[in-house]
């Protein structure tokens, strides 16, 4: 586990952290989940050149009537340099596809959740106490 603390909400420290990270290790992929995370590794791979691994971010919202906050557009744009996009849903796949064509052939969907078939809880009548 790596750590970079942060000074403000956005800290342009925590970009050159990761940069330097990527750059140092042998990572197959970067991951991330949120906006904050999903700017600080588009950026952090962008400043990285050709010479990263793949950065895939994780689209975990659908957008609301009355529109999207000005940071996650912002960082919707930088989603040209991501390597993949996945949404949690088909309903944001199209969303983001109708809305930023170059991104179609980097969209796809895994939906949140679990298969109970294969991941259901052990049958038992023991309760468990905290």
């Amino acid at each position: 586990m790596h750590w970079s603390l942060k000074r403000s909400r956005f800290s342009p420290g925590s970009v050159v952290a990761l940069r330097r990270l990527i750059a140092g290790g042998d990572f197959d992929l970067v991951l991330s989940f949120l906006s904050t995370p999903s700017f600080y590794a588009l950026v952090a791979g962008r400043l990285l050149g050709f010479k990263h691994p793949p950065v895939v971010v994780s689209e975990r919202f659908c957008d609301l009537p009355e529109g999207v906050i000005w940071q996650d557009r912002l960082v919707r744009q930088l989603y040209r340099f991501a390597t993949h996009i996945v949404t949690n849903s088909h309903h944001q796949h199209a969303n983001l596809a109708g809305k930023y064509p170059h991104l179609k052939g980097r969209l796809s969907t895994i939906y949140n959740g679990y298969d109970l078939g294969l991941f259901a809880p052990a049958q038992s009548e023991q309760i468990m106490r905290a």
